[in-house]
């Protein structure tokens, strides 16, 4: 267990230490956006990014969780996985962003706001580019090449910041950047395809047997998963519907440091998704663990960075960007808890996908839309804030319930830090030193 202990705290920190460096090349990426393009220039690219996201998340069929958990478990699979997921991008993403750009101009054009609707469309076109993207990662995982995985991402965000600095020496407009953006999401994508185009070449027949397994698992997933990006950024349009996109913009900020907080939970719970998947034995003192580490971690994080949040929002955004401040303290509440049902929602997918992975999602997004529906109009951006944090706590509260109840552990175990932590920590820091 020890051994196992400390192989997955590697891979945890080696995979932070890359996204931060991403998230890093994120806020200079969202620095220089504001400069060039002003706060509703930084809310069309994070508006426009939510769309896309949001088509690819109903479009991948729930397979980024279904290729690692096939891939972990069987590796012999992989040449077919990866020509499944070949046809899954390609296929399905040109019908399903056929379907978004035929919905959003019939029927919810009015719902863009003051967002020039020829800018989604275009952006819908790279539904595809951003399937491969995600599916091929999801097969990192599970291959387990962690350092790949942590490379590749890294390339595109630096992609994106090299995007901007050209942008800005060159003086694109703000649709000539949204360009960029779209051929930076080809470069990605061909990125992933040309690694594994070997493997491609063993199986170039789509495998209908393994589809049918396979989306038997990951439509469990889908709906978890998609229910969860639903809570996660659905305040983004509500924003933009109320108030625009130079809301959207200020509160995009207050997302960006939130994701850096949530960084280290979700990298976490994705490498957790993998080591529970791939073993048939017990993981509950792993989760346990990890569970209690990550509590503590993510209330020290959010008290420091809580004690610089203003003064960095006005030394790298401006005055433009006070109203950003209030939001945030608001979030951090809701980002603590959304971190903590991560840890517990992927250990609950290794395990096969029990209903409550998608049963609180589903509880908790209704309750987020009413709240946002009722603040946003009252509280601008904050009603927004608030929505999402009480959102988030009820998530972790009905995870942790069933968590408890199904593993027949004390609720204590996942929130009292134990002495055989701290040895943890020290003997983590002796093999690494």
């Amino acid at each position: 267990m020890r051994q196992e202990t400390l192989r997955f705290a590697k891979n945890s920190c080696e995979t932070f230490l890359a996204r931060v460096l991403t998230i890093l090349f994120g806020f200079i990426f969202s620095i220089l956006v504001v400069r060039e393009f002003g706060s509703s220039g930084q809310g069309v690219i994070a508006f426009l990014s939510t769309i896309v996201v949001l088509v690819v998340n109903f479009s991948n069929l729930g397979f980024p969780s279904a290729n690692v958990y096939f891939t972990s478990k069987k590796n012999n699979f992989l040449p077919s996985i990866i020509t499944n997921s070949l046809y899954i991008s390609f296929v399905g993403g040109i019908l399903f962003s056929a379907f978004g750009i035929i919905f959003l101009k019939y029927f919810a054009e009015e719902s863009l706001g003051k967002v020039n609707p020829l800018l989604v469309y275009v952006f819908l076109l790279t539904v595809p580019l951003n399937l491969v993207i995600s599916l091929f990662s999801s097969i990192l995982l599970g291959s387990k090449k962690y350092r790949i995985f942590n490379i590749f991402a890294i390339i595109g965000s630096f992609l994106n910041l090299l995007a901007i600095i050209v942008a800005s020496f060159s003086k694109k407009s703000l649709e000539d950047f949204l360009i960029m953006l779209v051929l930076v999401s080809v470069l990605n994508s061909i990125m992933y395809i040309k690694y594994y185009w070997r493997f491609v070449k063993l199986s170039r027949v789509f495998n209908s047997g393994l589809f049918n397994k396979m989306i038997r698992y990951g439509s469990k997933s889908y709906v978890a998963s998609f229910l969860g990006f639903m809570i996660i950024r659905s305040d983004i349009f509500f924003v933009n519907y109320y108030l625009g996109t130079s809301e959207v913009g200020v509160y995009s900020i207050d997302v960006k440091f939130v994701d850096l907080i949530y960084l280290l939970p979700a990298i976490i719970g994705t490498i957790l998704f993998s080591e529970v998947a791939s073993q048939s034995n017990e993981k509950k003192e792993l989760t346990k663990k990890v569970f209690r580490l990550t509590f503590y971690f993510l209330i020290t994080l959010c008290f420091f960075v809580g004690l610089i949040f203003e003064p960095m929002i006005l030394f790298l955004y401006g005055e433009e960007f006070i109203k950003a401040i209030t939001p945030f303290f608001y979030l951090i509440p809701g980002i603590i808890a959304l971190g903590l049902s991560t840890i517990l929602m992927q250990d609950l997918a290794g395990r096969g996908l029990p209903a409550i992975v998608y049963i609180a999602p589903a509880v908790s997004l209704v309750v987020n839309v009413v709240l946002n529906i009722i603040l946003i109009p009252k509280m601008g951006i904050s009603g927004a804030a608030i929505s999402s944090s009480v959102s988030y706590i009820l998530m972790m509260m009905l995870m942790m319930y069933y968590f408890v109840s199904i593993l027949k552990i004390r609720l204590s175990d996942l929130i009292i830090i134990k002495k055989s932590d701290i040895g943890f920590f020290i003997n983590l820091f002796k093999r690494n030193g």
